[in-house]
Formats: C-alpha cells, sequence, structure tokens
C-alpha cells in the first residue's frame, strides 16, 4: 500500500496567531474561479507559501472583501443549490457534501465577523495535511 499526504483544509489564524476556523481550501479555490476573483485572490497574497505545508499570508481587508464577494456569489446561484439537492434528494452522500459546501459560507461570515471585531491586518491561512492510503 503508498501512502501519500493531501492538503484538504486551511486552519485561518488572525495575525496574532488567534484561531478563527478551518475551511476546505478546495471548495475555496473553486469558488474564487467559479466566481472570477482569481485576480483579487492573488492581490490579497502578502507572503506566498515557501512549499506545500507552509501557511499563506492574506492582506485581511482585502481577503474579507473576497470573501464577502463569495457570499454575493453564492446568493446568485442559491436557486441552482436549492435545485441540485432536489435532484440528489435520496443520495445521502451528496447531500451531505452540499450541507459541508453551505457550512463553509457560514465560516466565511465567521472570518469576515473576525476580522472585523478583532481589527486584523493579517490572515493566516496553514494547510492541513490528511494521510491517506491507497
Amino acid at each position: 500500500m503508498n501512502e501519500y499526504k493531501i492538503h484538504v483544509d486551511s486552519d485561518v489564524y488572525d495575525d496574532k496567531g488567534n484561531y478563527i476556523t478551518r475551511i476546505n481550501i478546495m471548495w475555496f479555490i473553486e469558488e474564487i474561479e467559479e466566481a472570477k476573483l482569481y485576480d483579487e485572490y492573488v492581490d490579497a497574497i502578502v507572503e506566498k507559501p515557501k512549499d506545500e505545508k507552509s501557511p499563506i499570508k492574506y492582506n485581511a481587508k482585502k481577503f474579507a472583501k473576497i470573501l464577502k464577494d463569495l457570499l454575493k456569489f453564492r446568493e446568485k446561484i442559491k436557486l441552482s443549490i436549492e435545485e441540485t439537492k432536489k435532484l440528489f434528494k435520496d443520495d445521502i452522500k451528496m447531500l451531505k457534501e452540499i450541507e459541508e459546501e453551505e457550512d463553509q459560507a457560514m465560516k466565511y461570515k465567521k472570518i469576515i465577523e473576525e476580522i472585523d471585531k478583532r481589527n486584523v491586518k493579517y490572515i493566516v491561512m496553514k494547510p492541513v495535511h490528511r494521510k491517506h492510503i491507497l
């Protein structure tokens, strides 16, 4: 059996090292691409990772704006999400994944609130690696 690590989640911290939440980085990047916010995302990066285990540092205000734009984008496609739920109403696994994606939106809101509440300058996302066995 082969073992490999994959990076799916990232823990989100403020600039003082206080934990905020954990998000699915794959969904986050997919949503950025779907919402056509890639340029804004790149612009928000203050410090790029040195390797796959290194954290990424973002300008908190720009990061919050991206999250707000993602939430607006999600509102626009909400009807399509509801239709997808109806389509897969008997597929428990798929419904669970849709719920987890909706959960991610709540995490975006939490990050925005924490940036505003704590007057944060930077957001740091640290990758969480999971071991998978083939």
